[in-house]
């Protein structure tokens, strides 16, 4: 009898392995079930009119797809299985079916010695290949480490969903209590001062933080800015409205109140400013008048933008801090030390107020404004009258509304940082695109109760803006 073990030998070692679970037989077969009580397989039934084809049905296990759903797979076979039967398999092939995000991924059984070798669809019998190919006829085809990439990635995303589903419901920046508990000599909550002092800062920050922030993020430190008169002369004088600045392990943050609270205690909303850590090149600490301004240079493929963020003069000391804080995520010059991993998708959870949209499939008008790439989060808002819609890509972002000449595609390494405006009054979307030593700062608007989605784009776009800029 003709038999070989899985795994057994040199010739498939280096080849990427994967469960599939039949759900298709390739033709008449048994129907088991198993008694716990007795340890046993039992013969349930037999399916004996069951249509006759050269592969199996089934599903990859322990995968994810862009839908969400488990990888879906077919399997040559020279002799049927059952239902429910775990299959090791060697991907060798993928069907992209035009349209569609889920692919359909061929596999060649691990265990069977003639099928085992095969690495590509051309080595299959030909009339085996049209019936494989006929599962999806207008479908691309992708071979070989495409496609052992593609169920990697699979695998990736299944493992991430569920470290994600163990999460503790808690932000991790969250502290319970302002005091730090102790047990046994251990801080039983490990967060930082800033993180402690959160609870401290006006209720209507503490707001903005939540809605900004990732639930994985830590702050490093913040700022609290209070209203601040800047000039010297009366009519001259100006205030720059309460604001905080925040660091995390991820991003650099500025948000201030859109208007100033009144007698009402109405929260009129924010403006933030952010950027990621890793977008960061220079920093600075300055005093210059009545002001301490931390000075942030981010750069982008093309050029770079510098930000200032402006402070009493008395926080100087703070200012200081922070730009110390802040320089240690510059990169010595030549290094090739990995500075954190760089997922070009979004995270499962993302602020309450967003519309998470990271486990749905993009709707035609999104994928129509990236048809070569796959759209991570969408947002529009209805009707014709001043339209505003934005799409963000893996590699682009597209605004519609931003410019009269028609929809701007922008590549997500030529942005320096990404500014949101959630407020009653107006509210809108702006990115900073560096071209030399000019910034383009294109902008959509749109009303405070279409805002959820667009939170979204917002919270994904500086999300991506984390792998530092190709250099072209």
């Amino acid at each position: 009898m003709e038999t070989v073990e899985p795994n057994a030998g040199a010739p498939g070692h280096d080849r990427l392995q994967a469960r599939l679970i039949v759900e298709q037989p390739a033709g008449p077969h048994n129907r088991y079930r198993i008694d716990p009580r007795a340890g046993t397989v039992v013969l349930e039934a037999v399916e004996a009119n069951a249509p006759v084809r050269p592969f199996e049905r089934g599903r990859l296990a322990d995968t994810r797809g862009p839908d969400g759903r488990p990888l879906r797979a077919v399997m040559p076979v020279r002799v049927p299985t059952f239902p429910g039967c775990m299959v090791p398999v060697y991907p060798i092939a993928a069907l992209q079916p035009v349209g569609q995000l889920a692919p359909l991924v061929v596999a060649v059984p691990v265990a069977d010695p003639t099928l085992a070798p095969l690495r590509a669809l051309a080595e299959l019998d030909e009339n085996l290949r049209q019936a494989i190919l006929a599962e999806a006829p207008t479908a691309e085809v992708v071979e070989g480490a495409v496609a052992e990439t593609l169920v990697r990635g699979g695998i990736e995303a299944e493992l991430r969903a569920r470290a994600a589903a163990q999460r503790p419901a808690i932000p991790a920046w969250k502290a319970s209590d302002v005091r730090p508990r102790y047990a046994g000599g251990r801080e039983l909550e490990p967060h930082t001062y800033a993180e402690r002092a959160v609870p401290l800062l006006p209720a209507r920050f503490q707001e903005y933080i939540a809605r900004a922030l990732l639930p994985e993020e830590r702050i490093l430190m913040f700022i609290h800015r209070p209203v601040t008169e800047t000039g010297g002369f009366r009519l001259r004088r100006t205030k720059l409205r309460e604001g905080i600045f925040v660091l995390t392990d991820r991003q650099v943050m500025l948000m201030t109140d859109t208007v100033e609270p009144d007698s009402t205690m109405v929260h009129w909303g924010f403006i933030a400013r952010v950027s990621a850590v890793e977008r960061v090149t220079a920093v600075q600490a300055r005093v210059q008048g009545t002001l301490a301004h931390l000075v942030v240079t981010l750069a982008a493929r093309r050029g770079a933008e510098t930000v200032s963020f402006a402070f009493p003069a008395a926080f100087m000391p703070a200012v200081e801090e922070a730009a110390a804080l802040i320089a240690g995520f510059i990169p010595a010059a030549d290094t090739r030390a990995l500075r954190r991993c760089y997922p070009r998708d979004l995270p499962v959870e993302l602020p309450s107020l967003a519309t998470v949209q990271a486990q749905m499939q993009a709707p035609t008008w999104a994928r129509d404004y990236l048809p070569d790439e796959r759209p991570l989060a969408w947002a529009r808002t209805e009707g014709d009258r001043e339209r505003a819609a934005v799409v963000v890509g893996e590699r682009r972002v597209v605004l519609d509304g931003a410019d009269k000449a028609g929809p701007l595609r922008i590549a997500l390494d030529d942005i320096t940082s990404v500014q949101m405006t959630l407020a009653l009054v107006a509210s809108g979307l702006e990115v900073a695109v560096a071209e030399g030593e000019a910034i383009r700062r294109p902008a959509l608007r749109f009303p405070y109760p279409a805002a959820g989605p667009f939170l979204t784009a917002f919270t994904a776009l500086r999300h991506l803006l984390g792998p530092p800029p190709e250099r072209g």
